[in-house]
């Protein structure tokens, strides 16, 4: 029974989770350093850098459509207050040390 279980959430996961990923990266207190704090406890250290890069270039992809779009005027036309070089990504260290002193 635990493996049905398990099959049944690993479909579930795997159509689900680039979805959370992206809205994790994207929500102002957290970033990337979530993702990459808990990927590192979930996948170890010989699966976690793939996942963390998989979700870079989901995250950039998703930037590169939305440029275009904009590009092209079929997006929605706004003032921002960041510059290009706040969108690279951050590190655990330097966004995360209070949560992850919670957590731990």
């Amino acid at each position: 029974m635990a493996n049905k279980i398990l099959v049944k959430f690993e479909k579930y996961w795997d159509a689900i989770h680039g979805i959370m990923e992206v809205a994790c990266v994207l929500d102002p207190r957290y970033k990337m350093c979530l993702i990459e704090y808990f990927y590192e406890q979930i996948y170890g250290s010989e699966r976690y850098e793939r996942e963390i890069e998989r979700t870079n270039k989901t995250c950039f992809a998703l930037l590169h459509e939305y440029q275009l779009e904009l590009s092209t005027g079929k997006g929605v036309v706004g003032s921002s207050n960041i510059s290009s070089s706040q969108l690279s990504p951050i590190r655990v260290e330097r966004c995360c040390n209070g949560m992850i002193s919670m957590l731990g």
